[in-house]
């Protein structure tokens, strides 16, 4: 993998390759050939945040904001994570968190006429989002936030490239745990967790590993498979319990932190999409195909959402169940209700274990004493 990095004092960029067994002590020594600053005075930024700063970090268990120190810095697939080990309990094992689960910290109140220039502050709106709250502003300190920054003198604090506003419940709530039973590119059941397991939120689910990302309704690699959905009716649903279609995702307008909008183009096979595709059994095809043997697929973790209750009698009452393990049939393209062309996917299940809804499947639960947490 190659990695770029900036000179802050003159603005001079190299790019570096390195192997992913590489630690960061591998790429000091390479920034102190090429830039000439020694490894005890470099400062490695990434997205804008350091080994070893303070922060704010957001405890899932209490949803309150604690003081933490970042230990190590991590990149995983696509998504970053930070370590992070509580100031007051040092006892307590590091969470590993996200760029949206940790903010910088201000434990003082200043009043703006005190305020001189080149003074670094946190205020309460962004001068140039106004909407956007609680970001520090600083617009000397922009930069490329794809790129790592190193500097030999007083650090520089970056600008979060969030938009996110910290004050709207489980939306800012980070994982407390990761699951590490199973590699997070693995396909099936998780050692452990039974058929009718239930989760009030999506970040409970997320850190079981059944379903990691806390947003996404597919997680899959485009070049692999995917590995989970979960079925929320987000799109139009059509339900029968050991056999639903899917619609995949794509085709409407997120930008300006949306969740959800209406279909505005067409959606297409790539990405999460081109990822389920991939676990039906037969050749891979770009305007749609059919398995023959169906059971030789891929198996797709499926979790359903009360969400989806307003459209199916097998979604649960409350939070999110885990159902088994789900074969992708075939996939095809189907004009939506909005008049654009959605992915639709035939999802059969293939689980040993009794459906949830079933008779045995609910004996099953209550013998095991599966219950909401």
């Amino acid at each position: 993998m190659f990695i770029t990095v900036r000179n802050t004092i003159d603005s001079s960029i190299v790019e570096f390759e390195l192997s992913r067994n590489d630690d960061v002590s591998k790429l000091r020594k390479m920034v102190q050939e090429a830039f000439g600053v020694a490894v005890d005075r470099q400062r490695l930024i990434y997205m804008g945040k350091l080994v070893g700063d303070i922060v704010d970090v957001i405890d899932a268990r209490s949803r309150g904001w604690h003081e933490g120190r970042i230990n190590e810095i991590v990149k995983c697939e696509d998504e970053v994570y930070y370590k992070v080990s509580f100031l007051a309990n040092s006892i307590e094992a590091p969470l590993m968190v996200t760029k949206t689960d940790i903010r910088p910290v201000a434990r003082e109140t200043i009043d703006p006429e005190n305020v001189k220039p080149s003074d670094v502050v946190m205020i309460n709106y962004n001068r140039e989002e106004p909407n956007n709250r609680g970001h520090w502003y600083c617009p000397s300190c922009k930069t490329d936030t794809t790129e790592i920054s190193v500097t030999s003198q007083k650090r520089q604090v970056r600008i979060p490239q969030s938009s996110r506003d910290w004050g709207k419940g489980m939306a800012c709530v980070g994982r407390s745990q990761v699951c590490e039973i199973v590699d997070k590119q693995h396909f099936g059941p998780i050692p452990g967790v039974d058929v009718g397991t239930m989760w009030r939120y999506r970040i409970q689910c997320s850190e079981s590993g059944v379903h990691r990302p806390p947003v996404s309704g597919i997680h899959g690699k485009a070049n692999i498979g995917a590995f989970s959905i979960v079925f929320a009716g987000g799109y139009e649903a059509d339900d029968r319990g050991d056999e639903f279609v899917y619609t995949g995702a794509g085709g409407r307008d997120l930008s300006g932190n949306k969740r959800t909008n209406k279909q505005s183009c067409d959606q297409t096979l790539t990405r999460e999409n081109r990822a389920l595709a991939l676990n039906c059994a037969a050749k891979f095809n770009e305007n749609g195909a059919e398995a023959k043997n169906w059971q030789e697929g891929k198996p797709v973790r499926v979790v359903r959402s009360y969400k989806l209750r307003k459209q199916s009698q097998f979604a649960p009452a409350e939070g999110l169940r885990y159902d088994g393990v789900y074969k992708v049939v075939k996939y095809y393209q189907a004009k939506g209700e909005s008049g654009f062309f959605e992915w639709r996917y035939l999802m059969r299940r293939d689980d040993e274990s009794p459906a949830p809804w079933t008779k045995a499947g609910k004996a099953r639960i209550e013998a095991l004493g599966l219950s909401m947490p």
